[in-house]
């Protein structure tokens, strides 16, 4: 189909929704007709949006007097799984997609679209049922594609990733997305961790798309599916049944989320979406050091001031921040906690608790929204600086 072509075609498209934007402004009286749009083009973006849509649906949370629609945002899909999944969890009507978009052009627009939701801002999605599933010749299927990997059916096994720049260079080319390399962290800092795992019985998948370099770290309980090249449908099983994935920051971590496997963040940056990390969840951030002052920002400073705001490479630049991201023995630390806490094992000492308090007084500060992660035990003591103050002060 020429250029020509296309604009015809979605000339006539958004002609046909016109009537039917102007019977949803006839309807508002009585019930207001909205469109919620899911941004298929990024895993990060659909998966936390339909996540909390479904759940506040069936929490019996919706706003009343409305009808919603379902459609995909059009453009380059991320996933072709996910999307399948999608659409057989809830219906989907490709034309809302342009009636979306002649009602956005339309003053009063914002009455009948459903706001993009995220765990952010939704506690709805806390301990659910995951709203997606997999039928049994996919699960049949993914147990031959787990075997064909070199992990026995018998065996657990964990998934570990870090964010790159190659795969939105590659997925989403068009776009210049230097401005999110403060995010970007180096896989190399995994490897003490994945050691240790696999010294304790598990097999070690590295998950990703057009990485940038391999593990280096060779042995034969370590899969480095990353480096070969996966597969929508393997993107989505593998996080699905992991004993638990030790996750970069980035959208990748929505697939174990919402299938309600325990997720390890590292790396974790910018700071405004704390409450992705929810009940079962562990994570710890990059610290940030301040040129000008030479010394590390509190927890408070990160978390409840501008900087948390900050989204992109030259703010921090600008304001002479630089990002340090963890290190390996932070990784293994915080991995070893997750394994231990799902075994059984984990030993919390009041110390633990006390610190763990301070931390969650920091993010509930501001907004008083509930805050159902926790921060690493072993950050936290080897960090207790950044916590600023004492916890009588913070509880005041």
């Amino acid at each position: 189909m020429t250029t020509s072509d296309s604009k015809i075609k979605k000339f006539i498209l958004m002609l046909l929704a016109m009537p039917l934007v102007l019977l949803m402004r006839i309807l508002s009286p009585l019930v207001a007709v909205r469109i919620c749009r899911f941004p298929i083009f990024k895993i990060g973006c659909v998966l936390p949006h339909f996540d909390a849509f479904v759940c506040r649906r069936k929490a019996g949370l919706n706003v009343p007097r409305t009808i919603d629609f379902c459609c995909f945002w059009k453009d380059k899909i991320s996933n072709t799984q996910v999307k399948k999944m999608i659409e057989r969890s809830i219906p989907i009507y490709p034309f809302a997609f342009w009636v979306d978009k002649v009602n956005r052009g339309i003053p009063g627009w914002e009455k009948h679209v459903v706001p993009y939701m995220t765990r952010v801002y939704d506690d709805s999605t806390v301990n659910t049922l995951p709203n997606l599933s997999f039928t049994e010749n996919e699960l049949k299927f993914g147990q031959e594609q787990l075997k064909e990997l070199g992990v026995p059916l018998d065996k657990p096994f964990i998934c570990f990733h870090t964010r790159e720049a190659g795969y939105l260079k590659k997925h989403l080319a068009h776009i210049n997305w230097d401005y999110h390399d403060y995010r970007n962290a180096d896989i190399d800092n995994y490897v003490p961790a994945v050691e240790k795992l696999v010294s304790k019985g598990y097999f070690a998948v590295r998950m990703g798309r057009y990485v940038e370099k391999k593990f280096k770290m060779v042995h034969p309980k370590v899969i480095d599916y990353g480096a070969i090249g996966g597969t929508d449908f393997l993107d989505v099983y593998l996080s699905a049944h992991c004993h638990f994935f030790i996750a970069g920051s980035d959208g990748l971590a929505e697939v174990p989320m919402i299938f309600r496997r325990p997720v390890v963040w590292i790396d974790f940056v910018p700071f405004s979406p704390i409450h992705l990390v929810t009940s079962g969840q562990l994570f710890i951030p990059k610290k940030l050091f301040l040129s000008r002052e030479k010394r590390f920002l509190t927890l408070d400073e990160m978390l409840n001031t501008e900087i948390a705001q900050y989204g992109t490479t030259e703010q921090f630049q600008k304001a002479g921040i630089e990002m340090v991201n963890n290190t390996p023995q932070e990784i293994l630390d915080v991995s070893l906690e997750m394994e231990k806490r799902l075994n059984g094992t984990w030993v919390e000492t009041q110390e633990d608790k006390e610190l763990q308090q301070r931390f969650r007084n920091i993010v509930e500060g501001n907004n008083r929204k509930k805050f159902f992660g926790l921060i690493g035990a072993q950050y936290l003591r080897q960090n207790k600086e950044l916590l600023g103050g004492t916890l009588r002060e913070q509880t005041v």
